[in-house]
């Protein structure tokens, strides 16, 4: 009976010397055995845009992860789990704002009875598309922008923002290609734009501006738009059709500028 009782008490010891090495082994899961796909750990993401990217990691006790994002959504999928100490893998998919200015996303390794182990904050970089196009003359800017001065002063397109522009092109021949779009905001998330956040970049001439706008009738970001007149200022329909400043407009909802034809993508 005597040696029965020692027997199960090494046991007993046996298992709760296993248990604490697990979790001693859990929790001090080096934040290491996480790495990035790229190495550098910095994912890059165009404004309004979505992507993906992979994962490694590896511990012993490690049955979940959690994926959240500060700025831009994430999600994870594809997750190949695998024994320690071999290398486990998932994808990451993001999605930036049209208004993303940069943010992280938070990689969390877990276990179910103990929480979180292991965590890493990845910097997400807005890309700000560098381009020489921006040289680039645009077809029938000047023929739009004399079409647009004329009616300086006017308040015919009071509300009528993305009218007044497609207005000022379309006699021209210059397709924007709105399709189904019926607001600012939708045309500025359909289209690749640049320097979106930074109104100090100047658009070049009968380039679209785009802003974010919320109506204050119905709560809706509708957005408003206008059309560069390369100096730094653009026109635009407000209460009238009226001449502003870019730097200074509305810094903190600028959206970047694109080209009003997609042919110059």
């Amino acid at each position: 009976m005597k040696a029965k009782n020692i027997l199960a008490s090494l046991m007993i010891l046996a298992v709760m010397f296993l248990l604490n090495t697990d979790a001693w082994c859990a929790t001090t899961t080096a934040i290491g055995d996480l790495s990035i796909t790229p190495p550098s750990g910095t994912i890059s993401l165009p404004a309004g845009k979505s992507g993906t990217f992979n994962v490694s990691f590896k511990g012993m006790g490690i049955n979940n992860i959690q994926v959240s994002g500060s700025g831009l959504s994430a999600s994870a999928s594809n997750v190949a789990w695998k024994s320690y100490p071999n290398t486990c893998t998932a994808t990451v998919a993001v999605a930036a704002p049209g208004n993303f200015t940069g943010g992280t996303v938070t990689f969390a390794l877990l276990n179910n009875s103990r929480g979180v182990i292991a965590s890493r904050a990845i910097p997400v970089a807005v890309v700000i598309p560098t381009t020489t196009a921006a040289a680039t003359t645009i077809e029938h800017a000047e023929d739009a922008i004399k079409w647009a001065k004329a009616r300086l002063g006017s308040s015919q397109y009071k509300g009528m923002c993305l009218q007044f522009v497609a207005n000022a092109y379309n006699p021209y021949g210059v397709n924007m290609c709105i399709g189904s779009c019926l607001t600012a905001k939708q045309l500025a998330s359909s289209r690749t734009r640049y320097n979106t956040g930074n109104p100090s970049v100047i658009p070049p001439r009968g380039a679209l501006v785009f802003f974010d706008y919320i109506n204050p009738n119905n709560k809706v970001n509708q957005g408003h738009i206008g059309i560069s007149l390369g100096d730094g200022t653009f026109i635009s329909a407000l209460s009238t059709i009226q001449i502003s400043k870019l730097n200074g407009y509305d810094n903190k909802n600028y959206l970047g500028w694109c080209y009003p034809s997609n042919k110059y993508k």
